[in-house]
Parts: structure tokens; C-alpha cells; sequence
């Protein structure tokens, strides 16, 4: 009788086993995937159309090495994206971690009390190589984002017109003044007509205050880097009037200014500052069939007495204060601005935060032009924008439709920076 309840608890236990191994397959006799383990946290990652390409990639090679973590992205077109971000941060819901393609405009977002602070989760140790980067993006002592892409602007130039000329291409030694200097032996006459020492913008860009960046100028709304501005300014009007190494203001109003890729292309331009954007601008130019430029890069010239550094606007990643994953969303934030991650962005022309051998060499190798290109990690960085004042887009605004009368020579110097002055101070400051 034993044996018969013994034989019968047998069959039982061997049917339980059945019907739960049964539950865990498919109808295939594989294992069910279809559902992911309560234990995989899933972050709601935003970010922009144009990171697309790489950070896909970058997001498989988070996941892969991070399998309790899965990043749900959506890519949003460029021109949708602020407003994007701002219908998620004030339903409060659905976001955990997104991308800024400055960080300026970081402070926004910290001034509504909307981003995480993350100093807690962060390993500073493995994050030593942009540290310098890292304390340029706090905010009061308090550290918001981590860095993830960076800018750096050099000085391009056609070597023909060099060679032509007799002058030594640019180095590391170059002062603005240098620059200034040698774009007036770079002017002359040539076979196909005028040959520019130097290439200028639209006078409605911005991109006139680049001497007073790299001397770490940059946010119009401090007096003392309006000054600087107001030096900068000078400095560009000079050439195009003074000097006469570049094309009058007036000749580049509106769109004839902003194509500055095709103009460098048309080779009566011996130089420009721009950033490693236009790499890929002007290559993808020529392999489509325009005209043939013999360029290279040299660092950004400096002013004299002063450190040599570069500039650009560093791309920054926050998580949201409402997530419920702080620990993983900081995991995740940490990825992007790691030098594996960079070495992705890097072989895709994208310039990383990370600045390393390896990172470089992922730049690097992927170009036949410039021959240099490594210069664009030579250099620290500073940062464009200041990431501490909401109010500095106004500020800029100010700037830019004052000192474009400057430049198309309606108005003088001194009046141009005071009415700026003037207008901050009503209009941004004391509103």
C-alpha cells in the first residue's frame, strides 16, 4: 500500500515538473523571450534626428555590456526637439534621460528644478579624462550632465594658395596676430581672379567673437566679456576694411554669406576658423562632385600672453528628476561620455568628449584630408557657452542684431557696444 502512494506522489511530481517546463516553452520546444525579465530596467532615452546614425550604435554596445538595462530611444526631428522636451518635462512623465546639443541649455532645465543631480552616482575616477569638461558643465558646485560630445574649431587653410604665396602654413605657434599678419600676405591678384587671405561670415553670425572665446570670453551679459567682444569685433572689421584680407560685410548679407563650405571650395580663400564640422562639409562636397581644395588644419591661433586653447560647444546628456532608475540612468549617462562610446562617435566624424589615442586614431583614420586632422584633440577646450545663465540666449540676440550694423559699417564701435550694454541691461537684466 506504501509502495502505491509512493509510486503515485512519483507521477504526480513528474507531471507538476512537465506542465511547468511546458509553461516556459514555446511551441517550438524553445524558451520564451518574448517577454523581458522583470528584472531589465527600461530607460525612455530622447535625443535628436541628427545623433541618430551613432548613437544607435552606441545604445547596442550599452546593452550588450549592460544586459539589466534596456534603452527605449526616440529620435525626434531637430526642429521638433525643444518643444518636445518641453511637453515631457511638464507632463513629468516618460523621460528618464536626454541629450542637449549645448549645454548652455542645460540651465533652463536646471533653473525649473527639472534635472537630477547626479554627483552621488557618478565614478569621477573613471571619468578622469574629462574631467576638465565635467567641472566646466556645474552648476553652483552642482553637477547636472555629463559631457559626452565636444566641439573644437582650428584654423583650415588652402595649401595651394600658401605655396603660391611663399608662406609657411600655420602651426601651433600662431598668434591672432599672426593671422592677421598673414592673411595680408595671402591677398593678392591671382591668374582666376582675387585671392582672400581670409574667409568671413554673414554679418548676422556670431562666429566674429571667436578671438574672444579662446581667450575664455564668452557670455555677453558679463561686462567684462562684452569688452572682449567688443575687441573681437574690431578685430574682424579691421580685416575686412582696414586690412582689406577679407570681403566686405555687405557683399555677404543673407544667403550669399552662409554657404561658407562652397566659397572655401571655389579656391580664392586661403584661410577661415571653423569648427571639425566642416571636415565632413567639405569632403562630402568634393566626393559629390565639387570642386577639388587641397586643405589642411592647423590649430586655433591664441592670444598672445595667454594659454593656447580651443573652443566649442560641448553636447551634454541629463537625467530627468522624476526617473525611478537614478542609479542605471547615471549608468547609462556614464556610457556615453566613456571612451569606448567616444571611439563610436569619433569613427562617425563626430568629435567626443573622450580625448585619447584611441579616439583620436577613430577620427583619424577614416580621412584621406586634412592631413592633420588630430589637431582637433590637441588643444583643451573651452566651453562656448555658459552653462550658469538662462539668460544668455537674450544676451546674444542683443549682440548679434547690434554688432551686424557694426559690421555693415551703419554704425560706430562705440556706439554699437554701449547700445548693447544699454539694451542687456533693460531688456535681459532688469526685466
Amino acid at each position: 500500500m506504501n509502495r502505491k502512494k509512493g509510486f503515485i506522489v512519483l507521477i504526480a511530481g513528474l507531471f507538476l515538473f512537465l506542465l511547468i517546463g511546458c509553461s516556459n516553452t514555446d511551441s517550438n520546444g524553445s524558451a520564451d523571450n518574448g517577454e523581458e525579465s522583470s528584472d531589465v530596467v527600461t530607460l525612455n532615452y530622447f535625443d535628436w534626428f541628427d545623433e541618430e546614425n551613432y548613437m544607435t550604435e552606441v545604445i547596442a554596445k550599452f546593452e550588450e555590456e549592460n544586459p539589466d538595462i534596456k534603452i527605449n530611444a526616440t529620435f525626434v526631428p531637430t526642429n521638433e526637439y525643444e518643444q518636445k522636451l518641453l511637453v515631457n518635462m511638464s507632463s513629468g512623465e516618460g523621460m528618464d534621460v536626454f541629450a542637449l546639443a549645448t549645454a548652455g541649455a542645460m540651465s533652463t532645465y536646471q533653473s525649473k528644478g527639472q534635472l537630477l543631480e547626479i554627483s552621488e552616482y557618478v565614478d569621477t575616477e573613471a571619468l578622469d579624462n574629462i574631467s576638465s569638461l565635467i567641472e566646466q558643465v556645474k552648476i553652483d558646485d552642482g553637477l547636472y550632465s555629463l559631457p559626452y560630445r565636444s566641439g573644437a574649431w582650428a584654423l583650415y587653410y588652402n595649401k595651394d594658395i600658401f605655396d603660391e604665396a611663399g608662406v609657411d602654413y600655420p602651426d601651433e605657434t600662431w598668434t591672432w596676430e599672426t593671422y592677421r599678419e598673414m592673411a595680408k600676405k595671402l591677398t593678392y591678384e591671382g591668374e582666376n581672379g582675387k585671392v582672400w587671405g581670409s574667409l568671413n561670415y554673414e554679418p548676422s553670425s556670431t562666429w566674429w567673437r571667436i578671438p574672444a572665446n579662446t581667450s575664455g570670453h564668452i557670455n555677453p551679459n558679463d561686462p567684462e566679456d562684452l569688452a572682449k567682444f567688443k575687441e573681437a569685433a574690431k578685430y574682424n572689421y579691421d580685416l575686412a576694411y582696414e586690412d582689406q584680407t577679407q570681403e566686405p560685410y555687405s557683399e555677404l548679407v543673407g544667403e550669399a554669406g552662409k554657404d561658407y563650405t562652397g566659397r572655401f571650395l571655389q579656391g580664392n580663400y586661403a584661410m577661415l576658423f571653423n569648427g571639425e564640422w566642416l571636415v565632413e562639409m567639405l569632403n562630402s562636397a568634393m566626393e559629390d562632385g565639387g570642386n577639388q581644395v587641397n586643405y589642411d588644419v592647423a590649430p586655433i591661433p591664441y592670444t598672445e600672453g595667454e594659454e593656447p586653447t580651443s573652443v566649442g560647444a560641448m553636447a551634454v546628456a541629463m537625467v530627468s528628476k522624476n526617473t525611478d532608475h537614478p542609479e542605471e540612468a547615471v549608468r547609462f549617462l556614464s556610457y556615453l561620455a566613456s571612451e569606448e562610446a567616444g571611439e563610436i562617435m569619433a569613427s562617425h566624424g563626430v568629435l567626443p568628449a573622450w580625448q585619447s589615442d584611441a579616439t583620436t586614431q577613430a577620427f583619424v583614420e577614416r580621412l584621406d584630408q586634412p592631413e592633420n586632422a588630430e589637431v582637433f584633440f590637441e588643444r583643451s577646450i573651452i566651453n562656448q557657452v555658459p552653462v550658469d545663465d538662462p539668460l544668455y540666449t537674450e544676451g546674444m540676440e542683443i549682440m548679434k542684431e547690434e554688432a551686424s550694423l557694426y559690421l555693415l559699417k551703419e554704425k560706430e564701435l562705440d556706439e554699437t557696444f554701449n547700445t548693447i550694454q544699454e539694451r542687456i541691461d533693460a531688456e535681459v537684466l532688469d526685466k
